[in-house]
C-alpha cells in the first residue's frame, strides 16, 4: 500500500529536505524500553567490567529536536504494532501526547529529567491486516491521527509504471496483487 514510502516522503517533506532531522525505526516483538527510550549498556574498565545507563532513541532524538528548536524533527516508526507499545514507550507514552510535550519528567532508570520537545513529530506505520501481531496498544492509538492507505491496484500500476517495469510484469503483478486482497 506504500504506508512506509509515504512516510518517509512526509517526514522529509516536514525537515524541509534535512536527513539530518529524520530518525527511522522498525518496530519489532523483542524491542523494549532498554531498545528505545534508556538501558543498560555494559562498559569494560581495565579491571573490571560494570553497567551504566544510556540514552537510547528516543531520548536522543529529543535532545537533538530540542538543540536545533524551532526546526521539525520527525520520528518514523515503521510497523508500530510488531512491538509492544507500552513496553517500549514505557512513561513516555503519556509524554508524546501534545497536550504533555514539553512537560518535564523523570525518566525511569537513569533518574534524570527530561521532556519531549514540541518540535518533535512522530510518525508511525501499522498493518491492520497482519494477524501475527497484535492490536495496537489503545493508549498509544488515541495520541494519533489515523489515515487509511487501502490497496489500490491503480496506485500498483502507477508505482510499477514509474520504475518502468514491463507491462508483462505488471499485469501479472496486478493480476496476483487482485487475487491476493480478495484473500484478505
Amino acid at each position: 500500500t506504500g504506508k512506509t514510502w509515504y512516510a518517509r516522503q512526509i517526514a522529509i517533506k516536514l525537515v524541509d529536505g534535512d536527513p539530518q532531522r529524520v530518525t527511522f525505526v522498525q518496530f519489532h516483538p523483542s524491542m523494549s524500553y532498554d531498545d528505545f527510550v534508556e538501558g543498560y549498556v555494559p562498559t569494560a574498565g581495565q579491571t573490571n567490567t560494570s553497567f551504566e545507563v544510556k540514552k537510547k532513541m528516543l531520548l536522543r532524538l529529543c535532545d537533538q529536536a530540542k538543540e536545533v528548536s524551532p526546526k521539525v524533527c520527525v520520528l518514523v516508526i515503521d510497523e508500530s504494532n510488531r512491538g509492544d507499545t507500552s513496553r517500549i514507550f514505557g512513561e513516555l507514552l503519556t509524554y508524546i501526547e501534545p497536550s504533555y510535550r514539553d512537560t518535564i519528567f523523570t525518566v525511569a532508570y537513569s533518574g534524570t529529567k527530561t521532556s519531549i520537545p514540541k518540535n518533535l513529530f512522530i510518525i508511525g506505520t501499522f498493518n491492520p491486516y497482519d494477524k501475527s501481531v497484535v492490536e495496537l496498544d489503545d493508549a498509544m492509538d488515541r495520541r494519533f491521527e489515523r489515515l487509511s492507505f487501502d490497496p489500490s491496484a491503480d496506485r500498483l500500476v502507477s508505482l510499477l509504471q514509474k520504475q518502468r517495469v514491463s507491462s508483462t510484469l505488471i499485469e501479472a503483478t496486478v493480476k496476483y496483487f487482485v487475487d491476493i486482497n480478495k484473500l484478505s
